[in-house]
């Protein structure tokens, strides 16, 4: 009896210990993250040299520039879930079509959104590097827009920008957060600004926009952040990217509570231009890729630019088709080889 008494004494002592160890696994894993997010500021903005044959251009003679804008949607193609978008070989093929795409455009610089760095819907596969890397860019700068790193659970993604011309700097174009304590806990969508250099002693700046797709009060606030930059920029500049906001006379556009939209307040302005805004034709429309009826990508630019050429890209690799612009710079300068 005796003997009994001891051994479930001993099984109690057990379960107790198990259930201890768990319930400090599950307020360590929660402290941990905490942590973990403190450091997001110093991980988020990054830039990388890769592919050292690639060939590195500058801009043509007269002046111009092409800019190609793509929501890779993660790689997931058209699904809706980045869960469901087939096996590991069949993402790497969507991927290489990618980079196929994109290099047969021949831009000089690639704009990115919903690039994934490490997550697990994508095993894990730097796209930015991988994009680069078949594509034939030399130079990445890649910035995290949400930072998640738990046990079985990795979701590190944002904004890339793929250049043929060598990048000098990257740093954060804070945006305004849909809530606080979700750009706590993963981080929210912002902007990085990208300094490019196109010849020696002369810098372009490159903004890459991916604005947040549930409000458009905060997109009216992120294109007010944009406009402040621009006003303050002594320097020739882009803004590109899904702004995930449409023209006001567009079907369907959203406006906020106050009957403001993101592209109508930009428009409006008269720092940011985009000479083909007013036409509001499905040849604009870059969302849904299945059945394009809104136009949420865009490529702007202060005075440093004017806008030759724009064509959207027919293609579902991803929910978006990409768009490409053909730039040249006002003042016509000589661009020498850096």
């Amino acid at each position: 009896m005796m003997a009994k008494h001891h051994s479930k004494h001993r099984r109690r002592i057990g379960k107790k210990r198990v259930g201890l160890f768990i319930l400090s696994l599950l307020l360590a894993l929660p402290a941990w993250h905490v942590i973990y997010r403190m450091g997001a500021h110093t991980r988020s903005i990054s830039v990388e040299t890769i592919s050292p044959s690639a060939k590195i251009t500058t801009p043509t003679e007269d002046g111009s520039l092409t800019i190609l804008a793509y929501n890779i949607a993660h790689g997931r193609g058209v699904s809706h879930d980045n869960y469901d978008a087939g096996s590991p070989a069949v993402r790497e093929k969507r991927l290489l079509d990618i980079a196929a795409l994109i290099e047969s455009t021949h831009a000089d610089i690639v704009i990115l959104n919903e690039v994934d760095f490490d997550a697990d819907w994508s095993y894990g596969i730097d796209q930015a590097v991988f994009l680069a890397d078949y594509a034939g860019y030399p130079y990445i700068a890649k910035q995290r827009n949400i930072d998640i790193l738990l046990p079985f659970f990795t979701h590190r993604f944002g904004n890339a920008v793929l250049s043929r011309i060598p990048i000098t700097e990257a740093v954060l174009l804070d945006l305004p957060a849909h809530s606080i304590w979700e750009s706590f806990i993963a981080g929210k969508k912002k902007g990085s600004v990208v300094t490019v250099l196109a010849s020696p002693g002369f810098e372009i700046k490159l903004i890459a926009v991916h604005l947040e797709h549930r409000d458009e009060f905060i997109r009216v606030e992120s294109a007010r952040a944009l406009l402040d930059y621009c006003e303050r920029s002594t320097q020739p500049f882009i803004a590109a990217g899904d702004f995930n906001s449409h023209h006001p006379l567009s079907h369907g556009a959203s406006v906020d509570s106050n009957g403001r939209n993101a592209i109508a307040l930009i428009e409006a302005s008269a720092c940011l231009q985009n000479d083909y805004l007013p036409d509001l034709a499905a040849a604009a429309h870059t969302f849904p890729s299945t059945n394009p009826t809104k136009a949420i990508d865009w490529i702007f630019t202060n005075d440093g630019f004017t806008i030759q050429d724009v064509r959207v890209i027919e293609s579902e690799l991803s929910d978006h088709f990409p768009i490409m612009a053909t730039l040249r710079y006002s003042q016509h300068p000589a661009w020498d080889e850096p």
